[in-house]
């Protein structure tokens, strides 16, 4: 009986499983089930492919998917630009690889010009045009000369006198003022013997600035000004273009012959006095149409108005009695002395910018300083031929350092010759950063006293 199940169970199954196998053959029709699959991916450029499987029979066909079209490019620069040579950038495709490239055009990274520095590319340090100079605004009682661009200062805070009558000695101390009109018409100030109201002994109405000497005893009325002491203030001058107002000729202006030109009025108008006392005399003075040639020396004081001045050729003097320092020379001492004052300035204040800056910039800023001081060191070098073949000047005042003009421009050769020669590198520079900054320091002083006696010395040949 076992058997018989058995055998009867068998060919149940055997049934089953004929059923299964023959259910899509030739005579029966499959309701197919198809389920898709990306078999061959498309790119940019060729078509994919996408099969159709059905689940039941396992028939298959296929479908293309159509190339995209559209390259999918990254970018990557592969040849760096230099200031001189373009670089190369690579542009490819994430899909097929597909590539073109550009050209970076070479160029130099330029730094914006400074106070102190010129237009300076950042990647090869070459250097356009010149630094931009500072632009001051005037120290006031409480904050010194500052320059309205870097924020850099001279000196300290100044006292300025502003419009108001005075008693020199009492209200105002007698000495030399520089006068600022405050206002964009005209200033006017009167020096009076006394408080009685017609005692006045010198008064003039002008533009732009002015240059009076005060006495004990005198009254000063300001009208639209404001004054310092001279010491206080330094006047930045375009030779090509001097404006209106009044200058002191061998500090303010070189002397020699100028060329004055009406800018306004029926008539333009210059005077050249002797001193900048209430009792100075007129050298000459003249209304003009159009234009007028003059001659100038040290010592003397250019007033103009209505007009404007431009250099036409600094002039030599005579010798002096024996005929030793000449005018000229004088003349160039101050010409180099200027020079140096200038580019030591520049060493100092590259010495004192490197105190802040970045790690990279310190040691350029040290480089620069040392530069700077070695073009100073050439113009000393100048003036030391220039006093070594004349008389020697005893000095007074020099804290032992030196006695006479020649000594003080040789310790100012040889404050140059401690710096210029250092190589200063990124490994280095801490070693010497202090004995830059204390040096350029002291040799922007020197070198500013060597310019004061500059001044002086061609004084003596307009007494």
């Amino acid at each position: 009986m076992k058997k018989i199940k058995f055998i009867v169970l068998l060919i149940s199954v055997l049934m089953v499983m004929t059923m299964l196998f023959t259910a899509c053959d030739e005579t029966t029709q499959c309701e197919h089930n198809y389920t898709s699959k990306v078999t061959t991916e498309a790119t940019c450029t060729k078509d994919g492919v996408k099969t159709f499987t059905c689940s039941v029979c396992k028939d298959s066909y296929t479908e293309a998917i159509a190339a995209t079209g559209k390259h999918n490019y990254t970018s990557k620069v592969t040849t760096e630009a230099t200031c001189t040579k373009d670089g190369v950038k690579t542009f490819t495709c994430s899909m097929c690889k597909d590539s073109y490239t550009e050209s970076i055009v070479a160029g130099h990274k330029w730094s914006n010009a400074t106070c102190t520095a010129a237009k300076t590319c950042s990647a090869c340090k070459i250097v356009e045009g010149e630094a931009l100079g500072h632009s001051y605004v005037d120290a006031t009682s409480t904050t010194p000369k500052t320059c309205s661009r870097c924020g850099h200062t001279v000196g300290g805070p100044v006292t300025w006198y502003s419009a108001n009558t005075y008693k020199v000695g009492v209200d105002i101390p007698a000495g030399e003022y520089y006068i600022k009109c405050t206002s964009s018409g005209m200033c006017y100030f009167a020096i009076c013997r006394d408080s009685s109201g017609n005692s006045i002994i010198e008064n003039e109405n002008f533009s732009g600035h002015h240059f009076v000497t005060l006495e004990n005893g005198q009254y000063f009325e300001l009208v639209r000004g404001k004054c310092t002491d001279v010491n206080n203030i330094t006047i930045d001058v375009d030779l090509k273009n001097i404006a209106v107002g009044m200058y002191r000729v061998g500090i303010d202006i070189p002397a020699g012959e100028y060329k004055l030109n009406k800018t306004s009025g029926r008539l333009g108008y210059f005077a050249v006095y002797d001193n900048s006392t209430a009792t100075r005399d007129i050298r000459t003075s003249d209304n003009f149409e159009n234009s007028q040639y003059i001659t100038v020396y040290a010592g003397e004081y250019l007033y103009l108005t209505r007009c404007s001045a431009i250099l036409v050729q600094e002039i030599e003097s005579s010798p002096t009695d024996d005929n030793l320092w000449s005018y000229s020379e004088a003349s160039d001492l101050n010409t180099y002395a200027n020079k140096a004052t200038t580019n030591a300035q520049k060493a100092w204040d590259y010495a004192i910018d490197a105190l802040t800056a970045s790690s990279t910039y310190k040691v350029l800023y040290n480089q620069y300083a040392v530069y700077y001081a070695g073009i100073a060191k050439g113009y000393l070098e100048s003036m030391k031929a220039i006093a070594d073949s004349n008389a020697e000047l005893t000095l007074t005042n020099t804290n032992g350092k030196y006695s006479t003009l020649q000594e003080k421009i040789n310790y100012a050769y040889e404050l140059c010759d401690e710096i210029v020669n250092l190589q200063i590198t990124s490994s280095n520079y801490a070693t010497y950063e202090d004995k830059i900054l204390d040096i350029t320091q002291e040799l922007s002083l020197e070198c500013l006293g060597i310019q004061k006696l500059s001044v002086d010395l061609i004084g003596a040949f307009a007494s």
